[in-house]
């Protein structure tokens, strides 16, 4: 049975992007997968982008693609600390925002 995907909230206040939650954790025994979304709405582009590694087969995500897929097969998270990798938001007008994510075991 599949898990529930990890839901990150993209929100535009003033200007100012957020993440929620930051960092994200994604369990990969779970088969966990991200999806990003906007608040207030699907009415701005956001692109996601993992540009120093993605724990996922695909490292860029948008408004159009915005399921991240299960944890690629060789991602060995540590079993005492979880694996970290940073990404990037991007909204047109806004200054771009670096959050980060965690694949645990």
């Amino acid at each position: 049975m599949p898990s529930q995907p990890v839901t990150v909230t993209i929100s535009l206040k003033n200007g100012q992007l957020s993440v929620n939650p930051d960092p994200f954790v994604v369990h990969k025994h779970k088969d966990q997968m991200v999806m990003w979304e906007c608040e207030p709405g699907p009415h701005f582009n956001f692109t996601v982008e993992f540009e120093n590694g993605s724990p996922f087969y695909e490292s860029q995500f948008s408004e159009h693609f915005p399921c991240s897929g299960v944890v690629r097969r060789n991602v060995l998270p540590d079993r005492s600390k979880p694996s970290r990798y940073k990404y990037t938001v991007r909204v047109e007008n806004a200054t771009p925002l670096d959050p980060g994510g965690e694949v645990d075991r």
